[in-house]
C-alpha cells in the first residue's frame, strides 16, 4: 500500500535520523524511553536555547498533557513527541496553541 512503511522498534536518534529526508525538523532528536511529558522537556530545552526543529520523543509518557492541559494518555509502546518551533510572532494568532 502506498505510503506505508516498516515501523522499527528502535526509536534511538540514530535510527530515526537515518530515515529522515528533512533539513529542519528532527536534525536534533532527544530520546527518552520514559518521561513524564515530552512537552515539558521540550519547553525546558527551548528555554535553554535548543535549535528550532528539535524533537523530543519517548516510548511512554507518564504525565502527558493535551490541549488546555488535559491528561494525555501515552502508554508504553506508543510514540509521543514534541517539536520545538519558534514561529514568527505575526503568525501566532493563526496557530492552535497547546
Amino acid at each position: 500500500m502506498a505510503g506505508m512503511g516498516i515501523v522499527a522498534d528502535d526509536l534511538s536518534p540514530a535510527a530515526i535520523t537515518s530515515g529522515l529526508a528533512t533539513h529542519f525538523i528532527g536534525q536534533r532528536i532527544i530520546y527518552y524511553s520514559r518521561i513524564p511529558s515530552t512537552m515539558e522537556v521540550a519547553k525546558k530545552e527551548a528555554l535553554q536555547g535548543a535549535p528550532e526543529g528539535t524533537v523530543v520523543i519517548t516510548d511512554e509518557q507518564t504525565a502527558g498533557k493535551g490541549r488546555m492541559r488535559r491528561v494525555w494518555l501515552s502508554p508504553k509502546g506508543c510514540i509521543a513527541l514534541s517539536v520545538i518551533l519558534y514561529p514568527n510572532i505575526a503568525h501566532l494568532s493563526s496557530l492552535i496553541m497547546v
